[in-house]
């Protein structure tokens, strides 16, 4: 089970009530070193892969011109690393949606940042279970997909991709990478093509529902009104309490 802290009541309304998810564009996320993993070249180590790599995608071009191109990566490494990381522009239509490992979900932290100071919901899904629809822009209508899902790594090495090792991380890896300094998130991500709302099949992959510890009762009382128009069936619902004589969340 992964779990979703809502601290907007009215994402979570429309998450229960619409069965939508909104995925973020990782360029709207407060950390600036997201998916910042670069691309770079090591012409001492790799000469001889640039050169097959610039022969390979220019072999139906005149031998002058392919020689020339040799030289000239060869002589400016970087023009050539900001090719490959032109590549990279892709990245911004991705759509990523952030969950918390289940031994999160009594966490403190979690609660103050990502769920407005204790005043939210979390949602428990099965990550087995879900599904994701959006739309694309090369045909009509939606397409049904499961998401890309991995636990988060952390870690304070810089990284970046070397195009032309032979041991690299890959694309996918980069987008699961993290700093230290978000390590009490215990974070697993889901990623998408595309960024914005998705319709996902909360009837099958929803599984509870979390009240924060100092949740208004007005709030409570919606999400129970949900349940009763049977918008919402076989759901558990708990809540969070202080521990007696201990500084800890008590869900129940």
């Amino acid at each position: 089970m992964i779990y979703k802290f809502f601290g907007n009541i009215d994402f979570l309304l429309s998450t229960l009530s619409d069965s939508k998810l909104w995925f973020s564009k990782v360029d709207d996320f407060n950390d600036p070193f997201e998916w910042d993993v670069p691309y770079r070249i090591d012409i001492s180590k790799n000469k001889e892969q640039i050169v097959n790599h610039i022969k390979l995608n220019n072999r139906n071009r005149p031998k002058e011109y392919i020689k020339a191109k040799i030289d000239f990566y060869l002589s400016n490494p970087l023009k050539l690393e900001e090719e490959f990381n032109k590549t990279l522009e892709y990245r911004k239509n991705k759509g990523v949606c952030c969950f918390a490992k289940e031994e999160n979900l009594n966490n403190i932290l979690m609660w103050s940042h990502y769920a407005d100071n204790h005043k939210g919901i979390t949602l428990g899904i099965d990550e087995n279970l879900i599904e994701i629809s959006h739309t694309h822009d090369w045909f009509e209508g939606k397409h049904i997909t499961k998401p890309w899902i991995k636990q988060v790594q952390y870690t304070n090495e810089y990284r970046f991709i070397n195009p032309f090792a032979n041991e690299r991380p890959s694309l996918k890896d980069v987008e699961f990478i993290k700093s230290t300094d978000w390590e009490y998130e215990k974070e697993v991500r889901l990623i998408s093509p595309k960024f914005g709302l998705h319709d996902f099949n909360s009837s099958h992959c929803l599984k509870e529902i979390v009240f924060g510890l100092k949740i208004p009762e007005i709030v409570k009382s919606n999400i129970i009104n949900l349940f009763k128009k049977d918008i919402l069936n076989d759901i558990k619902i708990m809540n969070c309490s202080k521990e007696k004589d201990k500084i800890e969340l008590k869900v129940e």
